[in-house]
C-alpha cells in the first residue's frame, strides 16, 4: 500500500508547476527501498517514551459529545485493532496530518506540538509517571518522523477526502504496482474535486515544516552508507 501511494502522489505531482522538489524525492522513493529503512529506524530506536497506542487516530476513529452550545465537551476513541506500543508522539502526527484543518496545517503547527508537549508532561505527572520528556527529545522526535508525515499525506488522507466510496483494492492485492499507475482504480483518488482542493498546497504545507528538506537529507546519507560498505 505504502510504494503505491508514493507512485500515484508521484504521478499527481509530476507536471504540477512547483512541485519538482516534492516528485523528485517521491521517485526516488519508488526506485529503492531507503525510506522504508529510515522508518524503521525511528520506529525502533527513537522513542524516547513508549505508550500503548490506539495506532489509528483519525476523527472517524472517534465519538464526540457536544454541549448545549454545539461545544465539544468529551472525545471516546474506539476502533483497537491496531494497538500499538510506541511513541505518543506517533499518534499526533498520525492525527495531525489525517485530521487538522487548512488553518491549522497553515498557522497552527508550531502552537500544537508545543500545546501537547505541556500536556504529555502534565498528564505524566498526574499518573505520579517520574519519567518526562525533554523538549529536546520531543522536537527532535517530531522532526524524525518525516516520514511518516509523508506516509499520511500519500495514503491516509487522500482516502479519508475522497469524493466518493474508495476502490483501494488495487492497494490491497499490491495490483497497482503491476500496472502503469495512472490506470489504477487507485489514480482517481488523486483526481477528485476534493483532493485537488487540498492538493498540491497540502504538500506544500509539509515542506513549510522541513518535512521534504529532511527526507532528502536522510537519504542522501542512507545512500552514502551504502556506497561505504
Amino acid at each position: 500500500m505504502l510504494l503505491g501511494s508514493f507512485r500515484c502522489m508521484a504521478a499527481y505531482v509530476e507536471d504540477k508547476p512547483g512541485c519538482e522538489k516534492y516528485f523528485n524525492i517521491l521517485k526516488e522513493v519508488n526506485e529503492n527501498d531507503l525510506l522504508y529503512k529510515i522508518f524503521d529506524e525511528v520506529n525502533q530506536y527513537h522513542q524516547p517514551l513508549q505508550a500503548l497506542t490506539q495506532n489509528d487516530p483519525w476523527c472517524g476513529n472517534m465519538m464526540f459529545k457536544y454541549d448545549s452550545n454545539g461545544k465539544v465537551t468529551h472525545i471516546k476513541i474506539f476502533d483497537f485493532q491496531c494497538v500499538e506500543l510506541t511513541s505518543p508522539v506517533k499518534e499526533l502526527i498520525t492525527f495531525l496530518w489525517v485530521c487538522a484543518n487548512q488553518e491549522v496545517r497553515e498557522t497552527k503547527v508550531k502552537d500544537l506540538y508545543n500545546l501537547y508537549y505541556e500536556s504529555l508532561n502534565a498528564n505524566l505527572a498526574e499518573l505520579k509517571y517520574s519519567k518526562r520528556m525533554a523538549l529536546e527529545d520531543f522536537n527532535s522526535e517530531i522532526v524524525a518522523w518525516s516520514p511518516l508525515v509523508l506516509y499520511c499525506v500519500c495514503m491516509n488522507v487522500p482516502v479519508c477526502i475522497a469524493d466518493h466510496e474508495a476502490d483501494i483494492n488495487d492497494y490491497l492485492t499490491g495490483d497497482i504496482l503491476k500496472k502503469p499507475v495512472k490506470e489504477s482504480p487507485v489514480f482517481k483518488l488523486f483526481q477528485g474535486t476534493t483532493f485537488n482542493k487540498f492538493y498540491p498546497l497540502f504538500l506544500h504545507q509539509v515542506d513549510k515544516i522541513g518535512v521534504f528538506d529532511y527526507l532528502s537529507e536522510r537519504l542522501e546519507q542512507e545512500k552514502l552508507k551504502m556506497n561505504n560498505t
